[in-house]
């Protein structure tokens, strides 16, 4: 795969904005650019700010905080073939190709390969890009226990162990260009799916952050993935999101709900994310507007719900520190089926509809009108 991505890596570039266009900034009337995206950098001082100066203000020169913008590079899906490494290398060409200045990597705990996972951040660093990495204990619904803990509680000394070794490994391999590490994706989602072992779960992933912290005081941004809860969050969720350095979550507005919320405000929601946050930074590990009809939403809603969170975050964004899109190609057919599988979901509506339209570009490889939104956002914040 590496060798792949060498060799269609300087092609493709061109290819892209050939294809494409350059983009342009739009500027609304009110002066708040429509679009944003990430700007390059190095690891941060450990405040969680992941680019922050020496001083700890977060800013760069000329006082503009770095939000940096990743990209879920998914090549397009209509069944459930698994993609070919040329499908896989041509995605993130796309996404490289879009200006992004950070990448987002996936880690199933019960898939980890060190050696691997060290290969892609080393690829990556060397590029200039900012790497986050979710080690997916849980993700959604779907647990990620590996196969040699099968029957162990969350909290039993075996798992702790075992999370506390990974981590260790990670570290070791990686860890000095590891920019931000989050355990698990919608953790809150999998308590809630499972009650009987939310208070297990709790007390692995906090061991699990207190160990990253003792291990790896470098590493700038590390926190638990949870999902956004508007309105009055348990005494849980309060403590999974008051565990390191940084509040990571998933921002994916009406999922689950037969109808999209087209009243959504992204201004206010990013509000509440800071007031949860407490002077930490934000890192929103998922973001994403669904385009179906079948949820009264559209392709231009979600092109119009993209605007919306990029022009309310510039003025925030000294408090937010990377921002991954969610995702690159919407999914179809079988292939939607094993995307909600792999996340313990149901098949079908409404989640089946949501998830698998998130794409700013169909499961055709077609763009929609989201996808030059995306290409402003990162012009804007590779430049400013």
């Amino acid at each position: 795969r590496w060798a792949l991505l060498a060799a269609f890596f300087a092609s493709w570039l061109i290819l892209g904005w050939g294809c494409e266009g350059e983009p342009t900034l739009v500027i609304t009337p009110s002066g708040t650019a429509t679009g944003f995206g990430g700007g390059l950098g190095d690891a941060g001082d450990g405040d969680g700010s992941l680019d922050g100066p020496s001083d700890g203000s977060g800013l760069e020169d000329g006082g503009v905080a770095p939000v940096h913008l990743a990209l879920l590079a998914n090549p397009p899906r209509v069944d459930a073939t698994p993609p070919t490494a040329t499908e896989e290398v041509e995605a993130e060409l796309t996404a490289f190709a879009a200006g992004v200045g950070a990448v987002s990597l996936d880690v199933p705990w019960d898939e980890l390969d060190v050696d691997d996972l060290a290969a892609r951040v080393t690829s990556y660093r060397e590029r200039g890009l900012v790497v986050l990495v979710n080690l997916l204990v849980v993700d959604g619904e779907a647990s990620h226990l590996p196969a040699a803990l099968a029957g162990q509680a969350w909290d039993d000394a075996a798992t702790v162990a075992a999370l506390e070794g990974a981590l260790a490994q990670v570290v070791s391999a990686a860890g000095t260009e590891i920019d931000t590490l989050i355990l698990g994706r919608d953790v809150n989602r999998y308590s809630s799916a499972q009650p009987d072992e939310s208070d297990a779960l709790r007390a692995l992933l906090g061991a699990g952050i207190a160990e990253l912290a003792s291990l790896a005081p470098d590493i700038p941004a590390r926190a638990v993935g949870l999902g956004f809860v508007a309105v009055d969050p348990p005494p849980d969720y309060l403590e999974l999101a008051s565990l390191g350095s940084v509040v990571a979550l998933s921002y994916l507005p009406g999922l689950g709900e037969p109808t999209f919320p087209t009243q959504t405000s992204a201004a206010n929601d990013l509000d509440l994310m800071i007031a949860l946050a407490a002077g930490r930074k934000l890192v929103l590990q998922a973001l994403g507007y669904p385009s179906a009809s079948s949820l009264d939403s559209s392709a231009d809603t979600q092109a119009l719900q993209l605007d919306a969170l990029f022009s309310a975050l510039e003025p925030r964004r000294e408090h937010v520190a990377a921002v991954t899109v969610h995702m690159l190609h919407d999914v179809a057919g079988e292939g939607c089926d094993a995307l909600l599988a792999s996340r313990g979901l149901d098949a079908g509506p409404p989640l089946g509809d949501h998830l698998c339209s998130l794409g700013l570009r169909d499961e055709q490889g077609e763009p929609k009108p989201a996808w030059p939104r995306f290409l402003e956002a990162a012009a804007h914040f590779s430049s400013h």
